[in-house]
């Protein structure tokens, strides 16, 4: 997991990237699971970036002067025809507003904004689809635009993730730190923590 400058902003890595195309939108109803004040904070903040989408390793430069021109080009050039046929809508693309980096240093993020939460949920899926996107010949990164907190206790679930997934179950992190695991029997589960995984492993092992 990579910190960038931005106040509270942090870059998924490994399983958590992997998964990040899974992210579904923000309702009214999980809002009613996040009880402390802090949790309601972190819930609109997150809300507020659910069109999001995080884009490192761009060189410092590389979006010109105009950086919503250079996304609307850049991203139907990498991902092809799969983008072309649904063009999408971007609000807003800029860097993210802390100092220039060094030159030995890694560049700022680029943090593009679509106009619609499906928007960015396809580029999420296409760019995890593609897997190496470069420029040029440097590897670029997507992953959902997270509050520090929620990457925070999204990362708490990676152990469990990889346990479930080692014995052959189709399950992903969802909002707001939650493995959705699939059975046996095709049906869908919930589980808010790593204990409650642990305690499912158990019980499916006995």
């Amino acid at each position: 997991m990579r910190k960038d400058g931005q106040k509270n902003t942090q870059i998924p890595d490994g399983e958590e990237a992997k998964d990040g195309a899974q992210e579904q939108p923000l309702t009214d109803e999980d809002s009613d699971t996040e009880s402390s004040p802090d949790s309601k904070v972190d819930y609109l903040e997150n809300y507020s970036r659910q069109n999001n989408v995080c884009t490192a390793g761009l060189k410092e430069g590389t979006e010109g002067r105009n950086p919503v021109k250079f996304s609307g080009e850049w991203l139907p050039q990498v991902l092809g025809d799969a983008y072309s046929s649904s063009p999408m809508d971007t609000e807003r693309a800029h860097r993210t507003p802390n100092s220039k980096p060094a030159l030995n240093e890694p560049p700022r993020l680029v943090l593009i904004r679509f106009l619609h939460h499906q928007d960015r949920e396809k580029i999420l899926r296409l760019t995890k689809e593609k897997e190496n996107i470069t420029i040029p010949e440097k590897k670029v990164n997507f992953s959902p635009d997270m509050s520090l907190e929620l990457v925070r206790h999204r990362k708490q679930m990676i152990p469990a993730l990889k346990a479930l997934k080692e014995r052959n179950f189709t399950c992903y992190i969802t909002y707001p730190a939650r493995l959705r695991v699939q059975l046996k029997d095709g049906k869908f589960r919930l589980f808010n923590t790593p204990g409650d995984v642990s305690k499912f492993i158990d019980e499916y092992q006995t």
